[in-house]
């Protein structure tokens, strides 16, 4: 942090905490631990998040009946196409997201401290979704909001193969921990039935193109092919979301 600002800072207690490496989750349990407030509030180091962010999770806090607070993305770190692309994509995902919710981001997330203690906190052995399991244990017994406009800013990945290594990556992973915690897919989360559906049609698919390869049999080939447009159907309505928010230059 530049001197200058962090001299307006210094008139708030700020205490810094190292350990060896454990992982996010592990470093979030710690630093939970360590904290000495009633409300623990979370982004990622390569998140930076909005002016007034913590005076909207507190205010939103401030009902009783309200156990955790979650958000999404506000937009990319800078004005660039995969920073755009990325997070307009996202943001097609959890449009039609409600007031509460039953899972929310850990990079934009607040809860009370108490009911992060009751939940376990957040589960080492998952490498992704260790959000989901965690804000789903608190939900179901807790109000969980979605404050839609106290997004944060995201680095995304900055060109087409990082976008998909990473698409790949966390869908594999998903699909993993879907299968261990089918009782959070069922009942809804923040990362949209359109990625849902494209996991599962991109899984299908490549099922019966390896059988085809194999047998050789027709059948397998058609449902290749049904799957297959089934998968794109999910990407031409982000097409039409793209154009319909003047996204319609794709400068790749």
């Amino acid at each position: 942090i530049p001197n200058s600002k962090f001299q307006k800072i210094t008139r708030f207690k700020i205490q810094i905490f190292k350990q060896k490496h454990k992982g996010v989750s592990g470093a979030r349990n710690f630093g939970a631990k360590k904290a000495g407030g009633d409300i623990l509030a979370f982004t990622d180091s390569d998140c930076v998040p909005e002016k007034g962010w913590l005076k909207n999770i507190v205010a939103a806090l401030s009902n009783p009946k309200v156990g955790a607070v979650g958000g999404g993305y506000s937009c990319g770190i800078d004005n660039s196409f995969w920073q755009r692309f990325s997070c307009e994509e996202l943001k097609f995902r959890r449009r039609k997201m409600k007031r509460f919710v039953m899972t929310a981001l850990s990079n934009n997330l607040a809860c009370r401290k108490d009911l992060f203690m009751e939940a376990g906190g957040f589960p080492v052995k998952f490498p992704v979704c260790e959000d989901m399991f965690l804000t789903y244990q608190i939900s179901r017994k807790h109000k969980l909001l979605w404050l839609n406009n106290n997004g944060v800013r995201h680095h995304f990945k900055t060109n087409l193969m990082g976008f998909l290594k990473h698409q790949f990556f966390f869908g594999k992973e998903s699909t993993k921990f879907f299968l261990y915690n089918p009782d959070i897919l069922q009942a809804g989360n923040h990362q949209g039935k359109e990625l849902h559906i494209a996991i599962i049609t991109s899984v299908f698919a490549l099922a019966f193109l390896i059988l085809y390869y194999f047998s050789l049999l027709q059948v397998f080939f058609v449902l290749f092919v049904f799957f297959l447009l089934f998968h794109f159907l999910v990407y031409l309505r982000f097409l039409f979301y793209l154009k319909k928010n003047g996204f319609n230059k794709l400068n790749l």
